[in-house]
C-alpha cells in the first residue's frame, strides 16, 4: 500500500542560527515498521528565505517545495500542501529529530551529502522536441458523447503514406506521454518509432486536460470508446496507409487493444505491452499476493489481505442491491480479521488496509473492470497480435497471463500470434532488481532499448 510523505519543520528560537553551506543535501531513510523509505531534501533560498524541496523516490514524489522558513536551534519545514511534520535540529552535516505524522512520532535523522552524490533523478532517453527530424501535429477528434481528446501525431518527414498506430495509456489519469515516476514512456516509443517510418498516435485521456469529459466516471468500455474513435481519426489521414493501421497499448490499455482488436475492422495489427488476459476479477488479487510478499510482515496478514480483497470481489460481483453489500463485507471483514491477533491488526492497520481496498474495488472503473473476461475476446482475433511483459512485471504477472492467451488464442491462427516475454525488466519495461513500484523513478532508463526494437522490427515485417 502507498504511504503518503507529509512534512513540518518546527522553528523554535534563534539566537545560536546553524551554519549551511547553501544549496545544502540531506538524506537518509525513515524507518517505518519494516520498512525503510529514502528521503532525499534540499535545501536553498530564494530573495533571502529559506526553502526545502523533497523527493521521495519509492513513492514517486520529486520536489515538492516547503513553504518558507527560518533556521533555529530547532527548524520548521512546512510542506502544507501533504501536511505533517518533522521536528529537527539542523547543522552542516546532519539533521536530527523526529517526523510526526498521523498521531505518531518517529525518529529520523539525515545526513548532509555533498552535492555531487545527491540523489540525482537521470533520463538518458528524454526526448528534446526541439531537434526531431520528424514532423509534429497537434490535434483533436472526438469519441462519443461529444468527447473531444486533444494529442499530438507524430510523422516520418516524407511525402508517402505511412504505416500508423495509436498508443492506449494504462489505468489512471495519463496524458499522452503516460508519465509516470518522471518518465515518458510513451514518447520514448513514439519517438522510436517515427525514426523507422511509422506514424505515431498519442492523445490525452478523456479528463486530462484539455481533452474533456469526466474521467472518474469513465469506464475500460469508454476508454475503448476513445481508441475507436482514434482509429477512425488515423484512417481519414492522407498521409497514412490505411491497410497498415494497428494499435499499441500499454497495461490497461494492452487489454483495450485486445478488445479493440476484435470491436474495429480497421485495425490489421495489435500489440499488448503488460496487458490482461485472465479474467480481470483475479488481476488485483494476483498482484497484491506478489507484491506483499516483498514486505517483511507475516504469512497470515499477508494471506488475510488476499482473502479480504478476494471477498470483497466476489461481493461486489454477486450483490447488486447495496444493503446486502454492506452486509456482507461487514462479515467478510469480520471473518478475516478473526484468523489474527489484536496485535497484528493493529501493528499492521488491517481496518485502515480494508478501508481503502474498499473505496478502491467499489468505485465505478473498478466494478466494471472486474467483470471482464478477455478470453471472450482472444479467441475472435484474426490479425497479427503482439503480447509483451517484462519478466519481473508484478502488476501483470506474465506467465500466467501469456499461459491464458495462448490457451485461448484461435488454434486455426496461431501464426498470427507472437508472444515475448523480456528477462530482468518491470511493467515499464525498465531494467530492475525486483519489479517494485518503488523503482520507478530510481531507474534512469525509460523503456528498454530490446523490447523497443523487437516491437519496430515486428511491425516492419508484416505483410
Amino acid at each position: 500500500m502507498k504511504k503518503y510523505l507529509f512534512f513540518i519543520f518546527i522553528f523554535g528560537g534563534w539566537n545560536l542560527l546553524p551554519q549551511i553551506q547553501i544549496p545544502a543535501y540531506y538524506e537518509g531513510y525513515l524507518i517505518q515498521s519494516e520498512d525503510s523509505i529514502f528521503i532525499s531534501l534540499k535545501i536553498d533560498t530564494t530573495k533571502n528565505k529559506y526553502f526545502a524541496f523533497l523527493t521521495v523516490p519509492e513513492q514517486m514524489v520529486k520536489d515538492i517545495k516547503s513553504s518558507p522558513f527560518l533556521l533555529g536551534e530547532t527548524t520548521v519545514i512546512s510542506f502544507s500542501s501533504i501536511g505533517a511534520k518533522y521536528v529537527a535540529s539542523i547543522s552542516s552535516s546532519r539533521m536530527e529529530g523526529y517526523w510526526k505524522q498521523s498521531g505518531e512520532d518517529i525518529p529520523l535523522t539525515l545526513i548532509s551529502t555533498p552535492a555531487d552524490k545527491a540523489f540525482r533523478i537521470k533520463r538518458p532517453q528524454q526526448i528534446s522536441l526541439d531537434t526531431i527530424p520528424y514532423v509534429i501535429k497537434n490535434v483533436r477528434f472526438s469519441s462519443r458523447k461529444n468527447i473531444l481528446l486533444y494529442g499530438q501525431f507524430f510523422l516520418p518527414d516524407t511525402l508517402s503514406a505511412h504505416p500508423a498506430v495509436i498508443m492506449v495509456t494504462g489505468s489512471g489519469p495519463q496524458n499522452m506521454y503516460e508519465e509516470i515516476a518522471d518518465h515518458k514512456p510513451f514518447l520514448v516509443i513514439a519517438d522510436y518509432l517515427v525514426r523507422r517510418g511509422i506514424a505515431v498516435l498519442l492523445y490525452n485521456e478523456r479528463g486530462v486536460y484539455p481533452s474533456t469529459g469526466d474521467y472518474n466516471k469513465a469506464t475500460t468500455w469508454d476508454f475503448l470508446e476513445d481508441a475507436l474513435a482514434g482509429i477512425q481519426f488515423i484512417k481519414k489521414q492522407s498521409f497514412v496507409n490505411p491497410k497498415k493501421i494497428g494499435i499499441i497499448g500499454h497495461s490497461e490499455g494492452g487489454l483495450i487493444a485486445t478488445l479493440a482488436s476484435v470491436k474495429s475492422k480497421d485495425l490489421s495489427f495489435a500489440i499488448s505491452i503488460g496487458g490482461v488476459f485472465i479474467p480481470c476479477r483475479h488481476v488485483i488479487p494476483h498482484q497484491l499476493e506478489k507484491m506483499l510478499s516483498f514486505k517483511k510482515i507475516p504469512a497470515s496478514v499477508r494471506l488475510a489481505m488476499v482473502e479480504y480483497v478476494e471477498l470483497t470481489i466476489q461481493a461486489i460481483l454477486q450483490h447488486k442491491n447495496e444493503k446486502q453489500f454492506q452486509k456482507m463485507v461487514k462479515s467478510n471483514v469480520e471473518k478475516v480479521k478473526s484468523k489474527l491477533t489484536l496485535e497484528e491488526i493493529k501493528k499492521y492497520h488491517f481496518d485502515a488496509f480494508c478501508n481503502s481496498m474498499l473505496v478502491m474495488l467499489n468505485d465505478p472503473w473498478a466494478k466494471t473492470f472486474l467483470t471482464i473476461d478477455p478470453s471472450q475476446y482472444v479467441s475472435k482475433i484474426r490479425i497479427p497480435f503482439l503480447a509483451m511483459w517484462g519478466e519481473k512485471d508484478l502488476k501483470v504477472l506474465p506467465i500466467e497471463n501469456a499461459q491464458a492467451l495462448e490457451k485461448h488464442f484461435n488454434p486455426h491462427s496461431k501464426d498470427l500470434l507472437t508472444i515475448q516475454i523480456f528477462p530482468h525488466l518491470n511493467h515499464l519495461m525498465q531494467p530492475c532488481k525486483t519489479g517494485l513500484p518503488a523503482e520507478y523513478m530510481i531507474i534512469d532508463t525509460t523503456f528498454s532499448v530490446k523490447p523497443l526494437r523487437f516491437m519496430s522490427e515486428w511491425i516492419q515485417k508484416l505483410k
